[in-house]
């Protein structure tokens, strides 16, 4: 599953110490901003596709 890996990944070492030297302290790097959008998207589709599983 798509999204349990980008949120397993989000929790991650290597995604909670990356941090941009281009961005202030305390804001999202591009990397976990991009990674969250991921995780939203997959959980929007999951949930239309079980929504129109439940209607079939």
């Amino acid at each position: 599953d798509i999204s349990k890996s980008l949120k397993k990944f989000r929790l991650s070492d290597v995604a909670r110490c990356y941090h941009s030297p281009y961005r202030t302290i305390g804001t999202l790097s591009i990397l976990n901003q991009t990674v969250d959008d991921l995780i939203q998207i997959h959980d929007f589709i999951d949930s239309k596709t079980q929504e129109w599983l439940e209607q079939f």
